[in-house]
């Protein structure tokens, strides 16, 4: 996993969405590009139904 990819891991927690992740990683990566929630999403996704990293709760 990259850095990118280590820091958005970290910032799953059940109450953050991925709009509220993709400002964070903004914030802390600013060289983010404009595809950055396009590729949050697929990560995140990736993470979700493959490795099966993440439950969703509602």
């Amino acid at each position: 996993m990259d850095e990118y990819g280590s820091y958005v891991f970290t910032k799953v927690n059940g109450r953050r969405n991925a709009y509220e992740i993709g400002k964070e990683l903004a914030e802390k990566f600013p060289d983010t590009d404009k595809y950055r929630y396009t590729r949050l999403v697929l990560f995140l996704q990736q993470i979700e139904s493959v490795d099966h990293l993440i439950e969703r709760v509602s």
